[in-house]
């Protein structure tokens, strides 16, 4: 039996969590390859962190 993420999260709302807790920040150092930066930007995304104003 195969299921798709985006099937799986469609009706939890797993995203509601933040109603009542603060995002989470996420805090990347000495990144050494472009690969590295796309894993901190997707897991940035999959926890639900959002952008700040004033970082980069």
């Amino acid at each position: 039996m195969y299921i798709k993420s985006n099937d799986l999260f469609k009706d939890t709302k797993p995203e509601t969590i933040y109603d009542s807790v603060p995002r989470p920040v996420v805090i990347a150092d000495n990144l050494l390859t472009p690969e590295n930066m796309g894993s901190m930007i997707r897991l940035a995304c999959n926890i639900g962190a959002t952008h700040s104003p004033g970082w980069i």
